[in-house]
């Protein structure tokens, strides 16, 4: 078997899903997660995978990776001599070279682990990398990733990364 990768998306406030997400596979996919080779995340993905994989990095760094010009401010953050902005403005779902990538996205689409919502027209549109469905449900995740949702949709969100993922490890033998 060729080896497994596993990559979180840019999500904004939606991190919560991706938190759920990961605490199912920690309770439930050490199958999955022992054969894990590198993780990847874009914006708050990318801070759910550093929890994942070790310990949070320098407070520089993740400020650095979920800089959102003009949302977050008017000047870039400078990391080591370099200015640095969020990796979700380009490519919000990291696929990583070798082997097979896991998937894990707040948004439904053509990936492994999101949410299943109906698609009446079944249309998909490509937004820095990812496939999303467009959908009434899309369209309400989008606004909780830009504007925060509240405590009980937060806590929502987190059970459905959580059941979103259990299906999946099931769906694919990994599940323990």
């Amino acid at each position: 078997m060729k080896g497994i990768n596993l990559s979180f998306s840019a999500c904004g406030f939606l991190g919560i899903y991706h938190l759920g997400a990961a605490s199912a596979l920690c309770r439930h996919g050490q199958k999955l997660l022992k054969d894990v080779q590198a993780f990847a995340g874009a914006s708050a993905g990318s801070l759910v995978a550093s929890v994942l994989l070790t310990a949070p990095e320098k407070l520089e760094v993740l400020c650095a990776s979920s800089f959102v010009p003009i949302y977050a401010g008017l000047r870039a953050v400078e990391y080591r001599g370099q200015k640095w902005v969020d990796g979700g403005l380009t490519d919000s779902l990291p696929i990583l070279p070798g082997g097979r990538t896991v998937t894990v996205s707040p948004f439904t689409g053509r990936l492994d682990i999101s949410p299943q919502d109906d698609g009446r027209l079944g249309s998909y549109v490509r937004v820095a990398n990812q496939d999303v469905l467009v959908s009434p449900g899309n369209l309400v995740r989008l606004s909780h990733a830009l504007f925060p949702p509240s405590r009980r949709e937060m806590e929502s969100l987190h059970q459905r990364g959580f059941e979103d993922a259990l299906r999946f490890l099931r769906r694919e033998n990994w599940f323990e």
